[in-house]
């Protein structure tokens, strides 16, 4: 995943609730989500711990990953050079 794009985050539409904390605190308002299929754009490059609190019925679960934000690559153009 690279600094600047949205990163899409998803799980089964089969869930009563689900509560996205994306780990990324300077994001404010935006660090967290309800949504079954959500986006986030990272605030800054490294590690983030995204945590997924999924309810079913009267099941609750909690499932974290760990993601790494790159900085984006620029290509650039090659020259003939003689």
């Amino acid at each position: 995943m690279c600094f600047g794009d949205l990163t899409l985050f998803s799980m089964s539409t089969f869930l009563d609730t689900e509560i996205w904390s994306f780990g990324d605190l300077t994001s404010g308002l935006n660090n967290t989500s309800t949504l079954l299929e959500t986006k986030h754009l990272f605030t800054m490059l490294g590690g983030y711990t995204i945590t997924a609190t999924v309810i079913l019925g009267i099941s609750t679960t909690i499932k974290e990953e760990i993601i790494t934000i790159y900085r984006q690559l620029r290509a650039t153009q090659l020259t003939d050079e003689v």
